[in-house]
């Protein structure tokens, strides 16, 4: 079987295993403050690249000196702003994207490596059959593209895990997802399906070693909802028909 074939049915299988949450996702408020073991976060275990580089710091701004970081030395962040961080209790659950369209953005202040990733990352969409098909995002390249998806999409890490959301005490941490604003969630079919309005903005952190030290640094991606071209057209169209309608009232 093909390495594709392999990874494709493995995010099947990590989706399929965990269809039913331990716990409700929710989006919670966070504090990095290093106590992540202590206090069951999972976003500010003490990083091996320094004490203030965990995932959590890099979310609200607060990161110190890093070391291992690539691609242009692009901390300190200085993007959107990030006031939650979707949480399962201490276990994990997974987690994917509503259909729309997202901006995938690393760079200057957005996102990069703090640690060299191992290990393939990138999203993935499932057909009706529930075959999943992956797109790798580079590890060493800064990107800033747009991606409209027609279902729910999600981000895997390979070889097996895809769109987990975890906490402090999970076996195999992967992925850590922090919002700028508490989105609505849906737990159809046992999964959190983060449903994005325009503006919206997402920071996820990746984890490429299980029992390493969990800090969710080897890959940092902003990921933003934007508006659908036909949302533009419709607005345009209402912008026109209510100055046509003030002109026509003046004229009368």
């Amino acid at each position: 079987m093909t390495r594709s074939f392999l990874l494709a049915s493995g995010l099947i299988v990590a989706l399929g295993s965990l269809a039913v949450p331990l716990e409700a996702q929710t989006w919670q408020s966070y504090n990095a403050n290093n106590n992540g073991g202590a206090g069951g976060e999972y976003w500010d275990n003490t990083s091996f690249d320094g004490a203030s580089c965990n995932i959590g710091f890099v979310a609200s701004k607060t990161s110190g000196a890093c070391i291992n970081q690539q691609v242009n030395n692009w901390l300190p962040y200085a993007g959107p702003a990030m006031t939650n961080n979707l949480r399962n209790g201490n276990a994990s659950s997974p987690f994917m994207f509503a259909a729309g369209t997202y901006r995938f953005r690393q760079g200057s202040g957005l996102g990069g490596q703090i640690a060299g990733l191992e290990r393939e990352f990138g999203y993935f969409t499932r057909n009706g059959a529930g075959v999943a098909t992956t797109t790798a995002l580079s590890p060493t390249n800064l990107f800033d593209f747009t991606m409209t998806f027609s279902s729910a999409w999600g981000l895997y890490i390979n070889p097996v895990q895809a769109g987990l959301s975890f906490s402090d005490r999970a076996n195999t941490p992967d992925f850590a997802l922090f919002s700028s604003r508490a989105s609505g969630l849906s737990t159809a079919g046992g999964i959190t399906t983060v449903s994005a309005q325009d503006g919206d903005h997402f920071l996820a952190g990746f984890a490429d070693v299980g029992n390493g030290d969990r800090d969710f640094n080897d890959e940092v991606l902003l990921i933003s909802a934007v508006p659908e071209p036909t949302m533009y057209a419709l607005l345009a169209t209402g912008l026109l028909a209510v100055f046509g309608l003030a002109r026509r009232r003046r004229t009368m």
